[in-house]
This record gives structure tokens, C-alpha cells and sequence, in this order.
């Protein structure tokens, strides 16, 4: 724009007028006809000093040729070329120095286009060898994972690769051990139950007559005065104790005898031994002793049942089944269900239905014994090419991959490598060290499909489909389909 904030049109005499201020312009508008190039060049815009300030350039039927002085002066400071017609030299002669270059008429709009000063034609070649470079180095298109050559050729020598095939499906399947409770937790009969810290007694004692120190009243009702013969005796009665409960240092206390320790005795021990320490203190005593709150033998079931609680053990014996079913049972489905038995330091899982099916699963449950039941307590993740991408939750019984690749809606046809199935896992080897195995199904083979239901999935299994080289070719001609078509929004044609 001028210095008055136009831009202004120059011709004639008015050249001569503008030339001295020539390099305040920041715009400078030519509107002469076939003679133009004469007026300007003659104008004596021939230092770049002075032409240095044009920014812009608008041609409205002026020609103007390569060799003209004033269009090569101008390519100091010239950064807009706007050309309302023109010929092929002027739009070369621009090109090489305009960053915006607006063409509207004239055979060079299909045969030039600017863009910071350069051809594009090279441009676009830049970008479709960028995109080339960055299909073979990788990670320059989106995706969500490595190729299938990328996995079945692991630079970590470590990591095994093992196609799946009916032997390898039969081997594994063959190798899993089915956790069963009996071997571990033993015990054909019920456990003898034995008085614990915090259990609330109760201890009865009689004391045959004559009473001397249990005597609820006189025993004696009619006796000679001058014979010492006991003419009448009431029968013995009880003398019922407060319950009191065990203290933390096993023992209970008693009248005239003082501490007694009971903890580890069953009630007739217990019974047993208070009975010894009244000898010589009562006349022939007799004791019971009743447990009235059962605190220690207990069995805590909790998890996924319809109300956790702290079961009392009974002398009848109570079994794992017993304690889910007093705890209202399980709330979700019975095969879905897997359950925890821990004592002491020991735990084991195997699933419901399975203690269900065999009866010798049902062991016999002991104090402090924790019963916990889970709803799909095992997981496997899917990533990939598959039809859901999440980390999917399967029961005790187990799962094979057939069952796996169901569970996420099978694979993705339109992006998915039917060779490129593959099973990442870290197994046990026997230097302790978990090693790295990926399994590799291809499900071009009909055969595979056998194999797969034999298959055993394991806990934090990580189901990977790759993307078929089809779906990444197609990801590039997207990529060159969309530049182009950007270049054609700004009035470019490659």
C-alpha cells in the first residue's frame, strides 16, 4: 500500500512522480496495456535500493517478459505477484522470487505454480518420497502395532516364535494343571474343634450332697437333734457360672481355684481338668463346660456372594460347599465363578463348577480358613486389528484362543492380517527367569482353526492381530490423496 494506505496505479508521468518515494510503497499497481514494459523499464527502476519496499505486484493487462529490468529489480523484496494476464515469462520470472503467487489467466496456471519462492512440481515429489521413506523406516503412517515381519522377526534374540499347529496346540492343552483342592488341603474328616482366645463359657458344676462349697441352699431339711444320722437330703443341684471369655492368655478364672488354662482343650478337656482342681475342695464334683459364643473356630467367606460373613465351625464339620452356601451362595454364574480357599500361607484356586462336579474337591474347611469367590478373576489383553481393542476377563475353567478371538468379535476384515495372529506370553523356564514366547497363527490355514480350540489362553495373555500390508498401502494413498488435494485448495496443480 502507499503512504496514503492505497495502492496506487502508476502510468505515464506519474512514474516520474512516485519515483523519488518509490521505496515507501508497500504495494504497486500496473494497469498499462501492450506498451508497459517500455513505461517501466524507462521509468528507471533499475536499483534495488529503491524497489526493495514493493511487497506486492499486480499485473491487469501488462506484459511483461523476462527480460524486463523492472520485474528483475523487483525481485529483492517481492513477496506477492498477482496477475490478472499475462504470459508464461512473467509467471517464471515470479516464481522465483513470490511466496504467493495469484494466477487467474494465461497458459502457465498448469504449467508453474509458486510457493515460497520455488517450482512445486518438486514440492509434491518431496513429499510422496518423504512418505516412502517413512513407510520403510516405519512409524511415520499411524498404526497400531508392528508388522507381521516385525514380530516373527524379533531383534531381541531371547524372545521365542512358535507357530501354532495341532502338536503344539495338543502340547500345551497337555501341560496345564488343573488345581485341585484335595492334595493340598488334605483331610478326609471333620477337624476336632478347640476352646480359642475370645470364646464366651459357660461352666456348670454340681456338687453331690452334702454341698460344701456349690450348695444353692440347705441341703439338709430334718436331723436328730441328739443323732448325728442325716434323716432327709435334697437331690444335688447346679450352680451355673457367669460365661466369661478367654483371655489372651488362654485362661479363665474360678472360685476357689483361681486361673485355669483352657485354650487348645476341647469342652470335655476343659471340662477334665477344672474337675481335677475342685478334688479335695468339693464333694465329688462334677463339671460342664458349654461354649455360649464361638469367637476362634471360625471361617471368613467373602467375595462374590450374596452376603459376606464369619461362619462358627460346628463338631459336625462344615465343607467348603456349606460355607457358600451359608453366605447366600454366589452371585453371578456358577461356571463363571472361581474360588479362592487360603490357610495360612497356603492358596489355592480352582473353579465352583468344579467342587461342584467332584465331590472330592469339597474339602473340609478349618479354623481361620478364608473362602473367597471371584467372578472372572483372569484376564487376557486384545490390541490390534481386532473387533475390540480391551482387556478381557475369563473364568477358572479356563479359555482357548478359539474362544479368546470370539470374546473380541473375531478379527477386523478390512485391515487385518489373517497370518498375522499372534499370542504374547512370558513362560517359566527352568533357570527361573520368565521367557518371552510369541505364538503365531495363521488363519489362512483351515487346519488352524482345529488347533486353536485346543489352545489354552493364560493369565495376562496379550492377543495381537497385525495390519495386512493392504491396509497400510491404503493409509499411504490417503496421505498423498489429501496433500494433493490441499495443494489444489490453494490454487496449485501438481
Amino acid at each position: 500500500m502507499g503512504e496514503g494506505g492505497y495502492r496506487p496505479a502508476l502510468g505515464g508521468s506519474v512514474l516520474s512522480r512516485w519515483h523519488s518515494s518509490l521505496w515507501r510503497l508497500n504495494g504497486l499497481r500496473a494497469v498499462h496495456g501492450p506498451d508497459g514494459q517500455r513505461q517501466l523499464d524507462g521509468a528507471g527502476f533499475d536499483r534495488s535500493s529503491m524497489m526493495s519496499g514493493i511487497a506486492s505486484f499486480e499485473l491487469d493487462h501488462c506484459r511483461l517478459s523476462a527480460d524486463s529490468q523492472f520485474l528483475k529489480t523487483c525481485r529483492v523484496g517481492l513477496r506477492s505477484l498477482y496477475c490478472g494476464a499475462g504470459n508464461a515469462s512473467t509467471a517464471q520470472i515470479g516464481c522465483q522470487t513470490a511466496r504467493d503467487m495469484r494466477l487467474t489467466k494465461g497458459t502457465y496456471r498448469r504449467a508453474y505454480v509458486c510457493a515460497g519462492g520455488r517450482l512445486v512440481r518438486p514440492v509434491v515429489c518431496g513429499i510422496v518420497l518423504l512418505t516412502l521413506v517413512g513407510c520403510t523406516v516405519g512409524g511415520f503412517i499411524a498404526g497400531s502395532g508392528p508388522s507381521v515381519v516385525a514380530v516373527t522377526t524379533p531383534r531381541d534374540s531371547s524372545v521365542r516364535v512358535v507357530t501354532v499347529d495341532a502338536g503344539v496346540a495338543a502340547a500345551l492343552e497337555s501341560a496345564e494343571h488343573s488345581t485341585t483342592l484335595a492334595p493340598v488341603f488334605g483331610g478326609t474328616s471333620p477337624p476336632t474343634p478347640t476352646l480359642g482366645l475370645g470364646d464366651r463359657l459357660e461352666v456348670s458344676i454340681w456338687e453331690a450332697p452334702p454341698a460344701v462349697l456349690f450348695a444353692p441352699s440347705t441341703e439338709i431339711v430334718a436331723a436328730s437333734a441328739s443323732s448325728s444320722r442325716v434323716s432327709g437330703l435334697k437331690p444335688a443341684a447346679a450352680v451355673h457360672l457367669p460365661g466369661q471369655a478367654i483371655a489372651v492368655d488362654g485362661s479363665i478364672s474360678l472360685p476357689f481355684v483361681g486361673r485355669i488354662k483352657v485354650a487348645g482343650l476341647n469342652e470335655a478337656d476343659a471340662a477334665s481338668l477344672i474337675r481335677g482342681r475342685l478334688r479335695g475342695l468339693a464333694h465329688q464334683p462334677q463339671v460342664l463346660v458349654t461354649v455360649i459364643d464361638n469367637v476362634s473356630a471360625t471361617v471368613t467367606v467373602v467375595g462374590s456372594v450374596n452376603q459376606s460373613q464369619r461362619l462358627p465351625l460346628t463338631a459336625r464339620g462344615e465343607r467348603i460347599l456349606d460355607a457358600v452356601a451359608a453366605a447366600g451362595g454366589p452371585r453371578e454364574r456358577l461356571d463363571r465363578t472361581t474360588l479362592q480357599l487360603s490357610r495360612g500361607d497356603r492358596n489355592a484356586r480352582i473353579a465352583l463348577e468344579a467342587i461342584v462336579r467332584d465331590p472330592a474337591q469339597n474339602v473340609y474347611l478349618q479354623p481361620g480358613d478364608v473362602v473367597s469367590l471371584y467372578y472372572q478373576p483372569l484376564s487376557f489383553t486384545a490390541l490390534g486389528a481386532t473387533g475390540r481393542n480391551d482387556e478381557i476377563s475369563f473364568e477358572a475353567t479356563g479359555m482357548t484362543l478359539a474362544q479368546a478371538l470370539g470374546r473380541v468379535n473375531g478379527v477386523a476384515d478390512q485391515r487385518a492380517a489373517p497370518k498375522g495372529v499372534f499370542v504374547f506370553r512370558l513362560e517359566p523356564s527352568p533357570t527361573g527367569v520368565n521367557q518371552p514366547v510369541v505364538y503365531r497363527v495363521d488363519l489362512t490355514d483351515p487346519m488352524t482353526f482345529w488347533a486353536i480350540q485346543h489352545f489354552p489362553m493364560h493369565d495376562r495373555d496379550l492377543l495381537y492381530v497385525a495390519n495386512a500390508p493392504s491396509a497400510e498401502f491404503e493409509k499411504f494413498m490417503s496421505i498423498v490423496a489429501t496433500a494433493a488435494y490441499s495443494l489444489t485448495n490453494f490454487g496449485i496443480k501438481p
